[in-house]
């Protein structure tokens, strides 16, 4: 009961089945249906409606910074459109240390199991990180990636999406970016060209 009430306290957005997967993982055989029961008991269940985004802040720990590199790595989205309007988006993974573009990786619709992959790609020439640090997007809460992560022994940070309230000011644009007359694949590539993949 002490483990679970830990872990739900330190991941405050994780499920009962999350901590009873993060259990099994830590070698305790216990049923998911027990797991649901103590949650449920200890109060712990996640309230249905999301709280102000102010007082989530609040009590938000500051991330400690990599002390050297393949240390931590950072992974974002970047979108823009096509001139004819396609959505173009682009998987951006950072070396927090030395701030160093490991990967991007572009195509119209990214999903999880294409992060793996890149991730994959970029582990065979680097080494695995000991954290990731990624936001609350689908791509990077999929069940894919977790695997990867546990698989390869690395740690899932989380962080503020580039949306969040006290961001607004760095992410705004209000002068109209030019639309580019270039088509998707010769984009693609020119990226790829770029990386070295």
């Amino acid at each position: 009961m002490l483990r679970i009430r830990d872990l739900a306290a330190t991941r405050t957005r994780y499920g009962y089945f999350t901590i009873y997967i993060l259990l099994r993982r830590e070698g305790w055989f216990v049923n998911h249906k027990r797991v649901y029961r103590l949650y449920r008991n200890d109060g712990l269940s996640l309230r249905l409606k999301r709280p102000r985004r102010n007082v989530s802040a609040a009590n938000r720990e500051r991330q400690p910074a990599a002390s050297g590199p393949n240390e931590m790595w950072s992974m974002d989205f970047v979108s823009d459109a096509l001139f004819d309007g396609r959505r173009l988006r682009a998987l951006t993974v950072v070396d927090a240390f030395t701030r160093e573009a490991l990967a991007i990786d572009v195509d119209q619709g990214i999903k999880g199991e294409q992060v793996v992959a890149a991730m994959g790609r970029i582990t065979l020439s680097r080494g695995a990180p000991r954290t990731i640090r990624v936001d609350n997007g689908p791509e990077f809460i999929s069940k894919a990636l977790d695997r990867w992560a546990y698989e390869n022994g690395v740690m899932r940070g989380w962080r503020a999406s580039a949306f969040s309230p006290r961001n607004t000011a760095h992410t705004r644009y209000d002068a109209p970016r030019p639309r580019l007359s270039i088509k998707l694949p010769a984009i693609c590539a020119q990226f790829r060209s770029y990386s070295g993949t």
